[in-house]
């Protein structure tokens, strides 16, 4: 693609009147290299402990690319917290994706990807790295391990390539994996993204930065209310409940209510939190 065609198609997608929009438009422009399922993840509230502990070095000559690479397990841990770092709550997450539920529900919500050597690979490095998943080093002999590879054999994912995305904010972490058609072979792939690595970083950048400046996606947990975002929106312009029924319109006891559920829904304690949390989530 022409760096023209790269940049209109940049604008294609940032065009999407939201998340899912915006995705749906990357979707459309990766099949033209190959890519036809893909799986977005971000979230506003990473932290990282830097206490991980140092992989032997053959296994980390395989996952990692920095000297300094650490291990990451799911074993005993609470998702999706581990040794060094933590996601917080699984509901904070935006996740996009266009594969087959089928494939999404064991990966995704049954925590496989965990255990992904692509996926820790994301944990520790910024940038893009061919998928693992054949790579039997790297994949290792563990019943996890055996999990991953017989789901991605039955759902041919084959080959690909994983792109961690920086940031100067450090609570942001975002990953994409984009997985190709199952007729090509991961050498194959790696001269798809030789040719082409540029144009398709550009559309997945600009894809993931309008994604995190859009409000969430409309099956995002913690989505609230248009009703419920006016009332937090006027509470952190420092209004009373009773000022703010009076502005739009309903009762005190209305107000109260909505403001109890967007903190419910937002999993947090108070009111400022809730602003807080809202402001940062875009969603206000």
């Amino acid at each position: 693609m022409a760096l023209g065609s790269a940049s209109t198609a940049a604008l294609d997608i940032r065009f999407g009147r939201n998340a899912d929009e915006i995705f749906k438009n990357l979707t459309i422009k990766m099949v033209e290299y190959g890519f036809n399922r893909m799986i977005y993840g971000a979230t506003r509230f990473y932290r990282n402990t830097n206490t991980f502990k140092v992989m032997p070095p053959k296994a980390r000559s395989k996952i990692q690319d920095r000297p300094d690479a650490q291990t990451l397990t799911a074993k005993n841990q609470r998702f999706p917290k581990g040794d060094g770092y933590d996601f917080g709550n699984p509901d904070d997450f935006i996740v996009l994706h266009n594969h087959t539920n089928g494939y999404f529900e064991r990966y995704v919500t049954n925590k496989i990807f965990v255990s992904s050597p692509s996926f820790v690979w994301a944990l520790n490095n910024i940038g893009e790295h061919p998928f693992l998943y054949r790579d039997k080093e790297a994949l290792g002999n563990s019943k996890d391990a055996t999990v991953l590879h017989q789901l991605n054999e039955k759902y041919g994912v084959f080959a690909g390539y994983t792109i961690s995305f920086g940031s100067a904010d450090r609570r942001i972490r975002a990953i994409l994996s984009l997985c190709a058609t199952p007729d090509l072979s991961q050498n194959k792939v790696n001269e798809i993204w030789k040719e082409n690595r540029d144009d398709i970083m550009l559309l997945c950048s600009v894809a993931h930065d309008n994604i995190m400046l859009s409000p969430p996606p409309l099956s995002f947990p913690q989505k609230l209310t248009n009703k419920q975002r006016e009332v937090v929106l006027l509470a952190g312009y420092g209004k009373q409940s009773a000022n703010i029924a009076t502005e739009i319109g309903i009762s005190v006891k209305t107000v109260e209510k909505h403001l109890r559920n967007s903190r419910d829904r937002l999993g947090v304690k108070t009111t400022a939190q809730a602003v807080m949390k809202a402001t940062i989530l875009n969603q206000i």
